[in-house]
């Protein structure tokens, strides 16, 4: 699945929308007013929800997360941008050499791996 985004910039209001819709297992948690507008919290929440995918070799949906990374990484403004490296991808567990995470680091487009090492500081 390729997520089309036409909108040339996505507010946060319309990102975290996307998000809900596309993976509504983060939509409690994203929602919860404890992270009401405190993106990085809320782009989290997809972290932990890719590490559960990751755990549950659910590889479909790990794809599906990856795709859509892509698809709206160019299309927020800075903060959110920054959220996605800080909060989201520095938060996956692909590193550690087991099964299930090196098929999921596999399924990240190559653009990103080498942000990934350097943010988790991997060799």
């Amino acid at each position: 699945m390729n997520f089309i985004i036409v909108k040339p910039q996505l507010s946060k209001e319309e990102l975290i929308e996307l998000i809900i819709k596309e993976f509504p297992p983060t939509k409690e948690d994203i929602l919860d007013e404890i992270y009401e507008g405190l993106i990085h919290l809320q782009v989290g929440v997809l972290a932990d929800y890719t590490n559960q995918c990751i755990q549950k070799s659910r590889f479909d949906e790990v794809s599906r997360i990856f795709q859509f990374f892509d698809a709206v990484i160019d299309k927020v403004d800075s903060e959110t941008d920054n959220a996605f490296y800080v909060s989201f991808l520095e938060h996956i567990d692909m590193d550690d050499g087991s099964n299930k995470q090196n098929e999921a680091i596999k399924l990240l487009p190559k653009k990103y791996l080498e942000a990934y090492k350097g943010l988790r500081n991997f060799s």
